[in-house]
C-alpha cells in the first residue's frame, strides 16, 4: 500500500513456522490493520514484491491496484485485493486520499495448491465488493484471534481457512470443482467441534456428504499430506500447547479434556511431536513470554 498511514493500527506478526503449520501446509505470517509501509520496502518504481500471499480487504477509501500480471484498475471500499508471492504490485489511494484495510498474510502448500488448481489467479486479483458479503467479518475474526490468542495456531489456521473458502466461493467456482474443498472444510469443522474425542471417526462426515470414507480420506490427505487421524492428533497437541501456556490446569486435566486415555499417554504423544514433555514446554514458554496465569 502506498502514500498513506492507517490510524489505529493493530497488527500481529508471527516469527518462524509452527509445527502445526509445517504439518498442515498453512502458515499465518501476519494479520491486522497494517501501518504505512517503510519506503525501503519499495523498488525505484514504487513497487513491492512479497514472498507470501496477502489478502487485503479495503474497509474505507478508494484508489487503484496494478501488478506484474494484472493491469491498473480502480478499487473501492468493500473490494478484496489478493497479492501473490514473487509478483510485484502497487496499490493505494490517490495523493491525500483515505485508505483503510484489513490484511492477512499467509503461505504454505495448501494455498499453493489452490493457485495451481486455478482456484486463485494472479491475473484476476481484485474481488468486487458485490460478492464479498460476510468476508470482512471472517477477516476480523482472524485478526481478533491473532491479537488475543496467538498461541492457538490450530484455531487461527481454521479461521484463515474459512477466509480462503469464502474467497474461492466469491470467485464463482462451480459446485463440482469446489466440492472436494468443501468436503475438506467439513472434516476440519467436525474435528474442531470435538477435540475431546479419543480418535477421529471420519464415517459420520462421509455419510453427511454422501461419499465413501475412503474417498473422503483421499481428499483430506490430498489437501494436508496427513491422514485424518494424524491431523486430528496434531490438532489436539496444538490445542494443548495453548492451554499449557495460558491456563493453570494440571497436565492430567488437559489430557482428560483432549480425550487422551491418561496423563502418561498424553505426555508420550506430546514429547514425540514437540520434543519435550508438556511440563517442560509449559515452563519454557512461560519463562519466555512472562505469562503466568492465576491459579484456578
Amino acid at each position: 500500500m502506498n502514500n498513506t498511514a492507517q490510524k489505529n493500527s493493530v497488527y500481529k506478526r508471527f516469527s518462524g513456522r509452527s509445527l502445526f503449520a509445517e504439518k498442515t501446509g498453512l502458515n499465518v505470517i501476519a494479520a491486522g490493520i497494517p501501518e504505512a509501509p517503510n519506503k525501503a520496502s519499495f523498488d525505484d518504481y514504487g513497487r513491492r514484491t512479497y514472498q507470501f500471499y496477502v489478502f487485503s480487504f479495503l474497509v474505507a477509501g478508494s484508489g487503484w491496484h496494478e501488478s506484474k500480471d494484472s493491469p491498473k484498475q480502480a478499487v473501492k471500499a468493500g473490494d478484496l485485493i489478493q497479492l501473490f508471492p514473487g509478483c510485484w504490485n502497487r496499490y493505494g489511494p490517490p495523493p491525500g486520499g483515505a485508505w483503510k484495510e484489513l490484511s492477512i498474510s499467509v503461505s504454505g502448500a495448501i494455498i499453493d495448491r489452490f493457485l495451481e488448481n486455478g482456484l486463485f489467479s494472479a491475473k484476476d486479483p481484485v474481488f468486487p465488493a458485490a460478492g464479498n458479503s460476510g468476508l470482512p467479518e471472517r477477516m476480523k475474526a482472524v485478526i481478533d484471534k491473532a491479537v488475543t490468542d496467538p498461541c492457538d495456531t490450530a484455531g487461527l489456521a481454521e479461521l484463515v481457512f474459512g477466509v480462503l473458502m469464502k474467497t474461492i466461493s466469491m470467485r464463482g467456482i462451480s459446485h463440482e470443482t469446489n466440492a472436494p474443498v468443501q468436503m475438506f472444510q467439513c472434516v476440519l469443522d467436525e474435528m474442531r467441534r470435538d477435540l475431546s474425542a479419543p480418535v477421529y471417526n471420519i464415517r459420520p462426515a462421509a455419510n453427511l456428504l454422501s461419499v465413501s470414507s475412503g474417498y473422503l480420506r483421499k481428499i483430506f490427505r490430498r489437501h494436508t499430506g496427513k491422514t485424518p487421524s494424524d491431523y486430528f492428533r496434531d490438532m489436539k497437541i496444538e490445542a494443548s500447547k495453548s492451554m499449557l501456556i495460558t491456563e493453570e490446569k494440571s497436565i492430567g486435566r488437559i489430557a482428560e479434556i483432549l480425550g487422551f486415555s491418561d496423563q502418561f499417554h498424553f505426555s508420550r504423544v506430546f514429547k514425540k511431536i514437540i520434543g519435550i514433555s508438556p511440563l517442560a514446554y509449559r515452563c519454557e514458554m512461560r519463562n519466555k513470554s512472562g505469562h503466568y496465569p492465576d491459579q484456578q
